[in-house]
């Protein structure tokens, strides 16, 4: 296997930006869904009987 060239060097030393990107975008859409079925579901329905 040759060595990496430096463009491949460049492309391996830099940080994976996607990736990152779509973990945020999918906490984003995790919490956002936490909050709607929390405080419009649970606490919707009001106290415990």
């Amino acid at each position: 296997m040759p060595p990496p060239t430096p463009e491949e060097k460049a492309l391996l030393a830099d940080a994976p930006r996607g990736t990152y990107v779509l973990m945020l975008v999918v906490a984003a859409l995790l919490a956002v869904g936490w909050a709607v079925f929390y405080f419009g579901h649970f606490l919707g329905h009001g106290p415990v009987r």
